[in-house]
């Protein structure tokens, strides 16, 4: 009845049926052919205690069915998901800096690869509503743009080259927190804003920093690290035509509402870094820069708004994913440009940042006239993993509007107000 996995768990003989999968998020839309496909193919195993083999991380994917496991995200949060929460209907992440940890004999449903949801495999995309353009001008538009990206001939945005020295000194263990702040100096302008956001409300200190040596030792290498390259990157936002710049600003605006929404829900939510969800508010759309300086060195290829925002619209995830691996930023950062308004994204059961900028770009349109244009937020997948932190879905408007004093706060000073 029993069958020992190579490399640990336990094989059950029961067999996974159509109904296991239906309820999954992953597999809810699926047809019943393709269920039974998926489920011929996959099986049920048990780990009575200790971490998840290895070589699962090779599978398509796990779900946790019967009793709990404790997750340990990259930067040490912990959450326990248990099999009849919520989250469980999403896959269990086995990805880099992840570990999850058996506590009692506890039973998962195994997938090979072939029979993996969409977003384990690395798919999803852009809003659907950015379908083929349809007149013969814009195609051609779209077709030197790839042409473009695919050569490599796009201008990429840049960012100062303190962002890059600071990011190399906060890496190396050797330099002091005192010659990390004498670099941070050679800006005042930068030096200002750590100043003003380790005596903000969203840090909660009990007393002010009085220098940027302090800043630095209060907020942390890490935290420095994301706050002053998302500071910095505000240079990238920039053009010198008159519509053109006002495009970038009004990006950048956005991108620091969205920012400031993300720190205030990842500061509720385990296993996400709060000044990193801030970052990748920040370069959610980073990949819309490209476009607009390629506007400006070819203004007649974008005679009007339109088409530029069509080609913003069809080619800003791919141009991001360049970006953010120019940038050196992260793979977690790839996601996020990588999936930006990918609104049914299903992700796994711990939210991710991909999760927050998701749900924070959906709650700048609360109140807008284009709110009708968007999902409900209790509609998203993004949605139903909030209850593994301090905030849940009911909670989740209210503790906004309750951090609304900080948001405006961060928003302003990421924006330069």
């Amino acid at each position: 009845m029993w069958k020992i996995l190579a490399k640990g768990g336990e094989e059950l003989a029961v067999e996974p049926s159509p109904e296991t999968f239906s309820s999954l998020y992953s597999y809810a839309d699926l047809p019943a052919e393709a269920l039974r496909s998926v489920a011929g193919a996959s099986h049920f195993a048990s780990v009575p205690f200790g971490h998840l083999p290895e070589h699962w991380r090779s599978l398509g994917a796990v779900f946790l069915t019967a009793g709990q496991v404790e997750i340990t995200g990259a930067d040490g949060g912990r959450v326990v998901l248990s099999s009849v929460s919520s989250p469980a209907r999403f896959p269990l992440p086995l990805l880099p800096g992840y570990q999850i940890r058996v506590v009692h004999p506890t039973t998962f449903l195994l997938v090979p690869p072939e029979g993996a949801p969409e977003v384990v495999r690395g798919g999803g995309g852009a809003r659907e509503s950015a379908d083929d353009p349809a007149d013969a001008r814009s195609k051609a538009v779209l077709e030197m743009l790839e042409e473009n990206m695919r050569d490599g001939r796009l201008p990429l945005p840049s960012v100062p080259d303190l962002a890059f020295r600071l990011n190399a000194a906060i890496r190396d263990p050797d330099v002091p927190n005192k010659d990390v702040a004498k670099l941070i100096q050679l800006d005042p302008a930068l030096a200002a804003k750590v100043m003003h956001v380790v005596n903000s409300a969203a840090f909660r200190f009990r007393q002010d920093a009085r220098n940027v040596q302090q800043a630095v030792t209060r907020l942390g290498r890490k935290r420095i690290q994301n706050l002053t390259f998302g500071f910095l990157v505000r240079s990238a936002f920039t053009a010198r035509s008159g519509s053109l710049r006002r495009r970038a600003n009004a990006l950048w605006r956005q991108s620091c509402h969205v920012a400031a929404i993300s720190f205030t829900l990842a500061d509720r939510l385990p296993c996400v870094d709060p000044d990193r969800a801030m970052l990748a508010g920040l370069i959610h759309k980073i990949g819309a820069l490209p476009i607009i300086g390629l506007a400006q060195q070819k203004p007649q290829a974008f005679p009007d708004e339109s088409s530029l925002e069509e080609a913003i619209q069809h080619l800003r995830q791919p141009l991001g994913h360049i970006v953010v691996e120019h940038w050196k930023l992260g793979d977690d950062l790839v996601g996020v440009v990588t999936h930006a308004e990918d609104w049914w994204r299903t992700g796994y059961a711990v939210p991710d940042y991909v999760d927050v900028v998701l749900l924070a770009q959906l709650h700048t349109y609360v109140g807008t006239p284009h709110m009708h244009e968007v999902p409900r937020i209790d509609e998203l997948p993004a949605f139903r993993k909030l209850g593994m932190g301090k905030l849940t879905p009911r909670r989740s408007l209210a503790v906004l509007e309750e951090a609304d004093h900080e948001i405006r706060e961060l928003r302003h000073l990421l924006a330069g107000r």
